[in-house]
């Protein structure tokens, strides 16, 4: 297997999807290539940046308007 070939194996992995079989593949191929390595450190720093950011709440007005109408069909 070539790196593009590992593209979405590499992101199963970043967020623990990877089947045990898929994880094992992948971290052969990390161990042999230092591009797919500093692309998976680069990934894991935006995904830990990411989850870090608050996620806003949403006014509960809102939910009782959405509720309402939903409640009506």
């Amino acid at each position: 297997m070539n790196c593009s070939d590992l593209d979405d194996l590499a992101l199963l992995s970043l967020y623990g999807e990877a089947s045990p079989e898929g994880e094992a593949a992948w971290r052969e191929h990390l161990a042999a290539c230092d591009p797919c390595r500093a692309a998976r450190d680069e990934r894991a720093r935006v995904v830990a940046a990411g989850r870090g950011l608050a996620t806003p709440g949403v006014p509960e007005a809102a939910v009782a308007r959405v509720l309402a109408a939903a409640a009506r069909r």
